[in-house]
């Protein structure tokens, strides 16, 4: 489980330097969640009996979603800072 959260991580920060700028924060946060919590999804409710993967998936769109927008926009940041520092 923390391999595959570090890996949609390193994919978001690695395309945020591709795309940059402000709408690409929530664009790629919002992707990221989703396309982790999609098969996280299948998987637990073919194997949930209770129902209880319902709680479960809200609370990793809640907490993946903001933590890929904090470091999306941490990233974005440094990039500007270093940018703007290049630039004087």
């Amino acid at each position: 489980m923390i391999g595959c959260g570090l890996s949609v991580a390193v994919a978001a920060v690695v395309a945020f330097h591709w795309t940059r700028g402000a709408w690409a924060v929530f664009v790629l946060a919002g992707a990221g969640i989703i396309g982790f919590a999609v098969p996280w999804t299948r998987d637990a409710a073919a194997t949930d009996e209770s129902g209880m993967f319902v709680v479960g998936l809200l609370l990793l769109l809640a907490g993946g979603g903001l933590g890929l927008t904090l470091l999306l926009a941490l990233t974005n940041a440094v990039t500007s800072r270093r940018q703007s520092r290049r630039n004087r």
